[in-house]
């Protein structure tokens, strides 16, 4: 490979934003269209208040739960934003193309836009309606299938192997803070924080 192919090689990055604002917009527009429904009475089948178990202190039990969740899961998702966007600082890494397997990274492949998803699951927990769980699913499969036919693509083709064997270890949605992953040994059984630089490969 020549110099200059070399260079150019090198100096490729991913787009700033990817395929984010795509991703997000859509997963936001569906999420409000289904709230504006609920309020408006056309998901009322679904509301907890309908539950089949017709007692009122199960229902509220319910109905509190839906609360609760809500609330964890929109600060949960907000943290895992913050911490891939303003902690470990996810554009400094695109711009000197540097691929981020540590930090938040460590536990879930794509935490920017795992932060959203999760964020709106909490939103849709707030209605109290049943039919909002299905919206979860949409925002796992939707993120699934984009990922898999666009950014993974084209990491796999810019990293090679570092980055396949990153994609064994991490989950691509739901964060797995069940393992710890930022942890690697050396050929002298020593441990050390971060993974050796992946770096794109030449051609």
């Amino acid at each position: 490979m020549d110099k200059e192919n070399k260079e150019s090689l090198n100096n490729k990055h991913l787009p700033m934003y990817g395929v984010g604002p795509l991703y997000v917009w859509v997963c936001i527009l569906v999420t409000v269209v289904a709230v504006v429904l609920d309020r408006k009475g056309l998901l009322s089948s679904g509301g907890v208040e309908y539950t089949p178990v017709r007692n009122i202190t199960f229902i509220v039990a319910i109905m509190f739960l839906f609360w609760i969740l809500g609330i964890i899961f929109i600060i949960f998702g907000a943290a895992i934003w913050y911490a891939a966007v303003k902690i470990k600082h996810v554009d400094e890494y695109i711009m000197h193309n540097k691929l981020a397997t540590t930090g938040i990274y460590a536990y879930v492949r794509n935490p920017v836009y795992s932060g959203i998803s999760i964020m709106l699951t909490g939103v849709d927990l707030l209605t109290e309606n049943y039919w909002m769980l299905i919206l979860p699913v949409f925002y796992w499969a939707f993120l699934t299938i984009l990922m898999i036919f666009t950014e993974e693509k084209w990491l796999k083709k810019m990293y090679g192997e570092p980055y396949v064997r990153y994609c064994k270890r991490v989950n691509r949605c739901i964060p797995s803070f069940w393992k710890h992953h930022d942890r690697y040994t050396n050929k002298q059984g020593e441990e050390f924080d971060e993974e050796p630089e992946a770096k794109p490969e030449e051609e």
